[in-house]
């Protein structure tokens, strides 16, 4: 058994915790292919998501077509799926744009943090970043962009 391991960052770039949505389809994907056994992600002291290690029988499945698959499947993760991260005032504030952001179709899914942190899943296909900021901003009118986050 060899094991490929490689940036976190360098897989999803727009995705900073470990059990996002995409990373659980990522990994439940590479784990379908033959020749991978097992595909998991390695946490930094704080929890951060560090590297996408996958454990492949190399006489199955080389490295190059590891790292092949594993880059298909994040491009593809990618191109269906973004994610919003937003700071709002209070874990109330959240909550309360939470519960808006729910309602727009296509948001997949919606996260809180006690620091009013909002981490939002949405499908591209069917809504846009701008329609899920739009949605939080009815709710809280201090939103940063993208960049402030």
């Amino acid at each position: 058994m060899a094991t490929l391991c490689l940036p976190f960052a360098d897989v999803f770039p727009d995705v900073d915790e470990a059990h996002d949505p995409c990373v659980v389809r990522l990994v439940a994907t590479l784990e379908a292919h033959d020749g991978i056994a097992l595909a998991h992600v390695v946490t930094g002291p704080a929890g951060a998501p560090v590297r996408l290690c996958v454990h492949h029988d190399p006489a199955v499945a080389e490295a190059d077509d590891v790292r092949d698959t594993v880059d298909a499947l994040s491009e593809s993760q990618r191109t269906h799926f973004g994610h919003v991260h937003a700071r709002v005032a209070d874990a109330a504030a959240a909550c309360a744009a939470a519960e808006r952001v729910r309602r727009v179709s296509g948001v997949r899914g919606v996260e809180t943090a006690d620091d009013g942190t909002l981490h939002v899943e949405y499908n591209r296909d069917r809504t846009t970043e701008a329609a899920v900021r739009a949605a939080i901003e009815e709710v809280v009118t201090d939103l940063p962009g993208p960049a402030d986050v």
